[in-house]
């Protein structure tokens, strides 16, 4: 694989975390190599572990994954200024204009399309293009309310000139005293605590691969718990921030965590942007009497995976 890393990756809060899965991706004559460290078993899947005893996944979408079947878009967004919009549970990519022309660069549920689980974390969703180039007027974003983790895959060449952003795609800022949540809203160790008091005391910040920073003041929110440091674990999301103490006010919403994004090809040469940053906590607001309200905490960085 050609990797050329001409790019800011820009992380809020904790550390950027990324693995793929055994048994979780094909490989095998042109398809792209497996990621260092794995192999290519006999029965066409990157693993970790010999092929003896291995009884790969049932994937009925391997006829439609690792093909290229959805071609070459790549003319369709040239001179481009836009978002491109990749929707996770649809399949469908959208090219939005001056945020409200809407044109339709690949069709729902098309060949070439695939939504495979992960063992411990989010599921993916996976695009098959045979070769791609995302101009430098183009930002990929992913869809709102997506719980899967966007894989963009080339056959040949992934070229990014323009920036992706996933910034506060991940785990869910808390409310004024609340802890930080998951990307469904359900509990996660990786969020931050919420602040107690009426003194203004901040919200946790959230946790991924490190633990999170302790909220300010002295009841501020606990940090969020580090996860998924095993670097055989897939590609998460990161965890929300801790809301504020609200006293008579109420507190600052906790930031949202980080996105995640994978990225595969025979080669990837990566000239822009690529943010899965943690959004920033929140302000209070004070209440009647006036009386210190605090902050919420910023949410994890999430996850980048280049590979091929």
């Amino acid at each position: 694989m050609k990797l050329r890393l001409a790019c800011s990756i820009a992380l809020f809060a904790t550390a950027c975390k990324a693995s793929i899965p055994d048994d979780g991706f094909l490989c095998g004559t042109g398809m792209p190599q497996c990621p260092p460290g794995m192999m290519c078993s006999a029965a066409g899947f990157c693993t970790t572990h010999a092929d003896a005893g291995v009884t790969p996944p049932d994937m009925s979408a391997t006829t439609i994954y690792g093909n290229g079947a959805l071609g070459d878009p790549s003319t369709m967004l040239a001179g481009k200024v836009g978002d491109l919009e990749f929707n996770t549970e649809t399949g469908e990519v959208d090219l939005i204009v001056g945020g409200t022309t809407r044109t339709t660069i690949v069709g729902p549920m098309l060949n070439g399309f695939a939504q495979l689980p992960q063992t411990n974390g989010p599921g993916v969703a996976i695009w098959s293009f045979s070769s791609l180039v995302i101009p430098p007027g183009v930002r990929v974003v992913p869809a709102g309310a997506n719980f899967r983790v966007p894989v963009i895959e080339s056959m040949t060449s992934l070229t990014l000139q323009g920036t992706i952003s996933c910034l506060g795609f991940g785990g869910k800022g808390g409310g004024s005293g609340m802890p930080g949540r998951d990307i469904i809203g359900g509990p996660t160790p990786g969020g931050g605590g919420g602040a107690t008091g009426a003194d203004g005391s901040g919200g946790g910040g959230g946790g991924y691969a490190a633990a999170g920073s302790i909220g300010g003041g002295a009841m501020g929110g606990a940090p969020g718990m580090s996860f998924g440091e095993d670097t055989l674990n897939p590609v998460n999301f990161g965890a929300g921030g801790g809301g504020g103490a609200g006293g008579l006010g109420k507190g600052g919403n906790g930031g949202n965590g980080g996105g995640a994004i994978a990225l595969f090809g025979m080669t990837v040469e990566i000239d822009g942007l690529i943010d899965v940053s943690g959004a920033r906590g929140g302000n209070g607001v004070a209440g009647t009497p006036p009386m210190a309200v605090g902050g919420g905490g910023g949410g994890s960085g999430g996850s980048i995976l280049i590979g091929g």
